[in-house]
């Protein structure tokens, strides 16, 4: 069965990289995190590696292309444990090169608390929804909101990155309560969202 992620997934099922530059503004890391993309966020950390130490940055390059070597080869469906598993070596690596010595620690945390809320699956409900949210009208809205909390880079602290993505993550959820109907479907990934990136929050560092 197809798959729709948790964090805020409605809004942003099906995009692809090519979609991440919609008009002049730069998209971060809180922009990233809402959409989950793995990508991006890599190509930050990695960017922000090679600015602060170049030398680690290549090693961390190198490591990031172990980690999807180790994720593939495991047998079980991808999970936090295998996740931890493969990604030891590069998390005390950027650690090391980044100024956001928390963001490593962070990430993890953030995908703990994927793995752990699961995956929604989609259905006619959810499609519907997704579809009214990815309109023009609707997705400039979310996307204009998202940009009022989203400096275009890496929040200095973990404390900052709180502030600005838990009201970053409303602007979905909002969204999805205003414009979406009203069933089982919509309300549960209304619910885990909302409370996701709090819960992460409320985390020690």
């Amino acid at each position: 069965m197809m798959k729709i992620l948790l964090i805020c997934g409605l809004f942003f099922a099906g995009s692809s990289m090519a979609e991440e530059v919609i008009s002049n503004r730069k998209e971060g890391l809180i922009y990233f995190m809402l959409r989950y993309n793995l990508s991006s966020i890599g190509s930050m950390v990695l960017s922000a590696c090679k600015e602060n130490n170049p030398e680690i940055a290549n090693e961390v390059e190198n490591d990031a292309m172990e980690v999807l070597k180790c994720l593939s080869a495991k047998k079980e469906k991808p999970n936090y444990k295998t996740l931890i598993e493969c990604s030891k070596d590069i998390a005390n690596k950027t650690e090391k090169c980044l100024n956001e010595k928390y963001l490593p620690k962070f990430l993890l945390d953030f995908a703990k608390v994927k793995y752990e809320a699961g995956d929604l699956a989609i259905n006619s409900d959810t499609k519907a929804c997704s579809e009214v949210l990815n309109t023009g009208v609707h997705d400039e809205e979310i996307r204009n909101c998202v940009a009022k909390y989203d400096n275009g880079g890496i929040p200095a602290s973990k404390a900052e990155l709180c502030e600005l993505i838990i009201p970053a993550a409303k602007c979905v959820t909002d969204a999805l309560r205003n414009h979406c109907e009203n069933n089982p479907s919509t309300t549960e990934i209304y619910n885990k969202a909302t409370k996701t990136f709090s819960n992460l929050c409320k985390s020690e560092n």
